[in-house]
C-alpha cells in the first residue's frame, strides 16, 4: 500500500484539479484542519473519511490505497517463507529448486496429513520457480499447498496460511489466469473464516481487492478493500462464532453486515 503522504498528495492534486477548497472538500467529512494534515501526510487517514473523500472526488477508493497496476504486477514478497536450508551461493536458483524437490520427495508421504515443514518446502520450491519465471511450475507447487490446506480444513502452526493463497494467486496472475487467482483467494477466505483467523481474512480480502482492480471490477475491489479494513478494526471486538461467519460467507453476504449498524 502507498503511504499516508502519497495518499495526501493524491487528495490535494485531485482537489485542486476539481477546483475545490479544503473547506468544500472537508464539509460534512472532517474539519478543514484535519484535511490539511491529511494532505500533508501528517496524520493517519480514517478509512470512513477516505471513502467519503473518494466519493466526493469521484475516484474509486481502491485507487487511493493500492500501488499502480504495473507495481502490483511486479510485487513479489516471499519473506513469509522460512529458510530451512543453507543457501549455497555457488548454486543457481534452479539447482536450489532441484535440491528442495529431492528433499520433498524424501519426506512427503501422500495419503497422510502434511506437516508444516512439508508445506513450507513446497512453497519454497514454488518461490524458486517463480524467481526464474517458470510460472507454471511455481503455480503447481503453490496450488498443491493450497489444495492440501483446503483438504485438511484447518490452520497449521508455524506457517502463514494466508500467504500460501496470496502467492498462489499472484502466480496465477503471472500465468494470465485472473479468474483462477480470484478463486484461489476466495478459497483462502473460506478457510480463514471457518478457522476464525481475523488477520488472515484481512490480508486475503486486501489481495482480492488488488485482483478485482486489475481486471476492472472497481466496485467489487472497493467492497473487498472495505471488508479488509472492517476485519482489521474488528479483531478485538469480534464475538460471533466461526459457524455464523462461515454461513454469512456461503450466503455471499458481506460479513461486516453482522456487526455494522
Amino acid at each position: 500500500m502507498i503511504t499516508n503522504k502519497e495518499i495526501g498528495r493524491k487528495i490535494k492534486s485531485l482537489r485542486i484539479e476539481k477546483k475545490l477548497s479544503q473547506e468544500e472538500l472537508a464539509y460534512g467529512i472532517c474539519a478543514q484542519s484535519q484535511l490539511s494534515k491529511m494532505e500533508h501526510g501528517e496524520t493517519d487517514i480514517p478509512i470512513d473519511a477516505l471513502a467519503k473523500i473518494s466519493q466526493r472526488l469521484n475516484l474509486p477508493l481502491i485507487e487511493f490505497l493500492t500501488l499502480e497496476m504495473d507495481a502490483i504486477n511486479q510485487q513479489q514478497n516471499y519473506s513469509a517463507f522460512p529458510t530451512i536450508f543453507i543457501k549455497d551461493e555457488q548454486l543457481d536458483i534452479a539447482e536450489h529448486a532441484a535440491i528442495l524437490e529431492e528433499e520433498l520427495q524424501r519426506t512427503f508421504k501422500p495419503g497422510r496429513p502434511p506437516m508444516s515443514s512439508e508445506l513450507n518446502l513446497m512453497a519454497m520450491i514454488g518461490q524458486c520457480y517463480f524467481e526464474i519465471e517458470a510460472y507454471q511450475k511455481a503455480s503447481s507447487y503453490f496450488n498443491d499447498c493450497c489444495t492440501l490446506l483446503l483438504n485438511e480444513q484447518k490452520f497449521f502452526y508455524h506457517i502463514d496460511v494466508a500467504q500460501f493463497f496470496i502467492h498462489a494467486a499472484k502466480t496465477e496472475i503471472k500465468c494470465g489466469n485472473y479468474l483462477n487467482a480470484l478463486d484461489t483467494l476466495k478459497n483462502g477466505i473460506t478457510l480463514t473464516v471457518s478457522n476464525d483467523k481475523m488477520t488472515a481474512i484481512e490480508k486475503l480480502f486486501f489481495e482480492k481487492s488488488q485482483v478485482e482492480y486489475l481486471i476492472g471490477n472497481i466496485t467489487q475491489a472497493d467492497h473487498d478493500l472495505l471488508q479488509a479494513f472492517y476485519f482489521s478494526n474488528l479483531k478485538e471486538k469480534w464475538s460471533f462464532s466461526s459457524k455464523v461467519k462461515k454461513v454469512a460467507y456461503e450466503l455471499e453476504l458481506p460479513i461486516c453486515k453482522f456487526v455494522m449498524k
